[in-house]
């Protein structure tokens, strides 16, 4: 079955974003992709073993879009009680993104280590989210814009193409820079990543 063009959006975040009831940028997310009328599926997680579950759900949703929200640094993730190193999430996630394209919102996390963890043999066709740290206004923010832009004129799918016209003009807003790793069959590492706005 060919997958649904939908974001299944998976979020974590520490105590004290908890305690702040407006603090769940995944939450806001799903609502504002509501008002576009997407179908976004939603999931709060507060371990690894969650995460693992949880992406038993995303395989059965059959959505394409896996947008992750927590805290993060160039090394790992982060959920409320568990910190995953870049090489345990790459085997977390491989198998279940091929085809699909995967969105990270968690500081400085999109950066070689990531791509290099997730990409060869995974099937993934994409990768982006920020390349520094974003606050969690500019976060909100960005990714509401950047998913409104690309449903906008083509709410079927996400052509790479697009994904970096929009970044230009998303970018273009925000002073934080935003990385998209590609899928790259011609090159030797079989992706490509690119920085906008760095």
């Amino acid at each position: 079955m060919f997958p649904k063009s939908e974001v299944f959006v998976i979020e974590s975040a520490n105590f004290e974003d908890e305690e702040e009831e407006d603090r769940l940028e995944g939450e806001i997310l799903c609502d504002i992709l509501r008002l576009s009328g997407k179908e976004p599926l939603y999931y709060y997680l507060r371990t690894e073993a969650e995460f693992e579950e949880i992406l038993d759900l995303f395989k059965k949703s059959n959505y394409r879009y896996l947008h992750l929200s927590c805290h993060g640094d160039s090394e790992s993730l982060a959920t409320t009680l568990d910190v995953i190193e870049f090489p345990v999430l790459g085997a977390m996630l491989k198998p279940y993104l091929k085809g699909r394209r995967l969105f990270v919102s968690a500081c400085d996390a999109v950066n070689e280590n990531l791509v290099r963890a997730l990409m060869p043999g995974s099937g993934c066709e994409s990768i982006l989210g920020p390349h520094q740290e974003i606050t969690f206004d500019d976060a909100a923010v960005m990714w509401a814009l950047f998913y409104h832009l690309m449903f906008r004129d083509n709410s079927a799918r996400m052509r790479s193409r697009d994904i970096r016209q929009i970044l230009d003009e998303v970018v273009d807003l925000f002073e934080v820079p935003v990385a998209f790793c590609d899928s790259e069959k011609s090159s030797r590492e079989g992706y490509q990543l690119e920085i906008f706005g760095g």
